[in-house]
């Protein structure tokens, strides 16, 4: 073999390696973290994809799901959606972003209610916040703002900020239109001794949608309770819908 020859083997050889070592094992440019369409660019329309996969209403190739896991917690979240969101928007100047002192919120659990009727108001009850560090360490933490549950019916992203930092959850709101409310759990107290006070601890009430959806319901009122001997009837009644349970008063 010549010189000549022998060199541009040497360079052929060095270019396919160069190949494989750029090119995944499946022949395919790797896309980078966040460019979940693969067009080179992270901006809204990958915020939106994860979203949708999120909320169940869009689907993700096998080959996105790597790009989607921003955090890298080996799930896709509406945390991964939110990094994406804030990214784009400036909020963020890198992908992944990690909070001051290296570590990153963790939501340690979602509120009790996260299905609304349109007039509700958001409630946080339930709701856990929490800085992981890279050491494992885990710090729970109050003091944090939310936003995004705007008025209209539909899927809402709720931002949860903490100093520096951001996460997100997702709630639905589904309009007007009750056709009955229902006793879910009734409370823990049915039976009274004479003089004491109504208890509602563990009261459930939901509200049954036109499609047939039902959905726990907060603000609602009750009345009938008498404190005298006898049986009792309770009325629950919410947005002129109404329900009944009995109590026993000895």
């Amino acid at each position: 073999m010549t010189k000549s020859k022998f060199v541009k083997t040497i360079a052929i050889i060095i270019s396919l390696s160069l190949i494989m070592v750029l090119l995944p094992s499946n022949g395919q440019a790797e896309n980078k973290a966040g460019d979940i369409d693969g067009d080179g660019d992270v901006d809204y329309d990958d915020a939106y994809l994860i979203f949708n996969y999120v909320a169940g209403t869009g689907t993700l190739e096998l080959s996105q799901l790597d790009c989607a896991d921003i955090d890298g917690d080996g799930r896709i979240t509406i945390g991964d959606a939110a990094q994406v969101f804030h990214y784009v928007s400036g909020y963020f100047s890198v992908l992944p972003y990690m909070p001051k002192g290296n570590g990153r919120l963790v939501i340690l659990s979602y509120p009790d209610k996260t299905e609304y009727i349109e007039g509700e108001n958001l409630d946080m009850t339930g709701f856990e916040l929490a800085v992981e560090y890279e050491n494992g360490q885990t710090e729970t933490v109050t003091g944090y703002t939310y936003s995004g549950f705007s008025a209209g019916t539909g899927v809402k992203i709720i931002v949860v900020s903490y100093q520096t930092a951001k996460t997100a959850f997702i709630v639905t709101v589904y309009p007007v239109n009750i056709t009955a409310i229902e006793i879910t759990t009734p409370p823990v107290k049915l039976v009274y001794n004479r003089g004491e006070s109504l208890d509602l601890t563990g009261l459930k009430v939901s509200a049954i949608l036109a499609d047939g959806r039902k959905v726990i319901v907060n603000n609602y009122i009750v009345s009938g309770y008498e404190s005298t001997p006898g049986t009792c009837t309770i009325t629950v009644s919410y947005r002129l819908k109404k329900t009944f349970f009995t109590v026993t008063v000895k």
